[in-house]
């Protein structure tokens, strides 16, 4: 089975990557990803390439812990519609269900 994320999710790694003054283009060259297409609605990327994506920031940011800084740079609009609607979900426990039950979408 060929799984994908949405591109836009990646945003994070762009986020977390200039929190720690590191340029994101070259990191996004070195796995093959074009950073424009984060910004193209429905555009998906392989899980293959997000995780290596993951793996070259982490060689490139010397904080073992920079994944945690991941919560500061995350927005709504990452996961598009779905993230709108967690957003105005009225619980807690509302917005993880919507998470769990359209988890394929993003």
């Amino acid at each position: 089975m060929y799984l994908t994320k949405l591109a836009s999710i990646q945003l994070v790694v762009w986020n977390i990557l200039e929190k720690y003054n590191e340029d994101p283009v070259p990191v996004f060259k070195q796995v093959q990803l074009n950073p424009s297409l984060m910004h193209k609605p429905g555009t998906r990327h392989s899980l293959r390439k997000i995780a290596e994506l993951w793996i070259e920031t982490g060689r490139r940011i010397k904080d073992p812990c920079f994944g945690l800084t991941a919560a500061t740079c995350w927005h709504p609009s990452y996961f598009g519609t779905l993230g709108y609607a967690m957003l105005v979900s009225k619980s807690l426990r509302v917005t993880l269900e919507r998470l769990i039950r359209f988890h394929t979408q993003i």
